[in-house]
């Protein structure tokens, strides 16, 4: 019996310790479906917050001479937001003073463009070459070489447009022409093609506040505008954002035939650097001719002492086997100018550095005024689209060093014998080039 009686007091606890049990399982599920709720309440009342608060949606296209952004507000209205050119030259548009009086504006403002939405502190290219970078309630829209903006506001919906011209618009600025036409007089050479960098898809580089294909036509036509008001006859190769192949831009300088031809690039540091044909071709390479070495260096040396002096930067010369260099037939040479996101491109800087380039090339070709060859047009390159290698000079003369021995040479053989030697024809051919 004893035994008995303890059995029944132990089932009789064991039941109430199991029913104890599965009141605390009710117990923790009842809390767990609560917590359940309450995230799935957060989760849908999250994005419901954020569509009422403060939305600026942004689109960019291209108009030729311009670039029209139109911003349309949605939870706010444009009233009192700004739009103007900063420093450096960026658009910096305020709408602290919009927003910040809108519901919920600084936990939900948002800026959405085509290409996603704008990160804060990070950088969305809304065309090939304007940046646009989200700073708290500010925007900063970053377009190479902006000459200035206008700004006007629609309604319903709320917009905010802003209408982008560029510098390069300036090509026919006589004031510039007309105070660097006293130097542009005392040039030797009557014609010229100038050749911008890059255009199109090909960008070149790629810098905080310019695009390089954009910078090299601006400063291009420039050059152009300066020589052509000084009575030279000065071509440009690319005169809009185009795509235009190596071969093709050999070949137009081929055709006009100029005095020297010029390419305008940009440098990925604050030097600058003029490169031009090697003292002598690659191996395999065809021989160049004597008169568009000398006349290629002569500027190259010119113009980088004078960029050293205008500017005290650092500028050199550098030889490189390029195509463009080995294959124009007139003397050619290439300028990198220093990067505008390291070096100031106002518009006095501008205008001394187009000085710079303009002495050099008078003082590199001060002796070409009498002596330098016709270097005529080629017909036959315009006829068949083609690119024709400069003719190669006889072998015997393609080196300055073994032409100044036989002319030693010839010079002691005439005071031994005290006649002079026959003349050599094909030295007198290269005499002539």
């Amino acid at each position: 019996m004893p035994i008995n009686i303890c059995g029944l007091i132990f089932i009789q606890c064991m039941k109430h310790i199991i029913i104890d049990m599965m009141s605390l399982k009710k117990y923790i599920s009842s809390i767990g479906f609560c917590l359940f709720g309450l995230l799935l309440l957060f989760a849908f009342a999250a994005p419901a917050a954020q569509d009422n608060g403060a939305v600026v949606r942004i689109r960019a296209a291209s108009h030729g001479d311009r670039v029209r952004m139109v911003l349309t507000a949605e939870g706010f209205v444009f009233a009192k937001s700004t739009a103007m050119l900063d420093k450096n030259r960026a658009i910096a548009i305020d709408l602290r003073r919009d927003i910040g009086s809108a519901d919920n504006a600084k936990k939900s403002f948002r800026v959405l463009t085509d290409k996603g939405t704008v990160k804060e502190g990070s950088r969305i290219d809304m065309l090939k070459s304007v940046g646009l970078t989200l700073k708290g309630l500010t925007l900063a829209v970053t377009v190479p070489d902006i000459k200035e903006i206008k700004t006007f506001r629609l309604q319903s919906p709320s917009r905010m447009v802003i209408d982008i011209y560029f510098a390069s618009a300036r090509r026919d600025d006589s004031g510039q022409a007309a105070a660097l036409k006293p130097l542009a007089t005392q040039l030797a050479l009557k014609s010229f093609v100038v050749d911008a960098g890059h255009g199109g898809y090909e960008y070149g580089i790629r810098g905080t506040r310019f695009a390089e294909k954009d910078f090299t036509l601006s400063f291009a036509r420039e050059l152009a505008a300066v020589l052509a008001k000084s009575g030279r006859d000065a071509v440009l190769v690319r005169k809009s954002d185009q795509v235009i192949p190596m071969r093709e831009r050999i070949a137009i300088s081929n055709r006009r035939g100029p005095d020297i031809f010029i390419s305008i690039h940009v440098s990925s540091t604050k030097s600058a650097t003029v490169y031009v044909v090697p003292d002598k071709p690659e191996e395999g390479g065809r021989a160049l001719g004597r008169h568009k070495k000398e006349v290629s260096w002569r500027v190259a040396d010119s113009i980088v002492k004078n960029m050293e002096k205008e500017f005290s930067i650092n500028a050199h010369k550098t030889e490189l086997p390029l195509s463009v260099l080995m294959m124009t037939k007139a003397p050619a040479i290439i300028i990198e100018l220093p990067n505008p996101d390291e070096f100031s491109y106002d518009r006095k800087s501008r205008e001394r550095m187009m000085s710079a380039i303009i002495r050099g090339l008078a003082a590199g070709t001060r002796d070409e005024r009498h002596t330098a060859p016709v270097n005529k047009p080629d017909p036959g390159a315009e006829k068949q689209g083609a690119v024709k290698a400069a003719p190669k000079p006889d072998a015997q003369y393609g080196n300055n060093a073994a032409r100044k021995a036989e002319k030693a040479a010839e010079a002691k053989m005439e005071r031994k014998s005290g006649t002079r030697p026959a003349k050599n024809p094909g030295r007198e051919r290269q005499e002539s080039l």
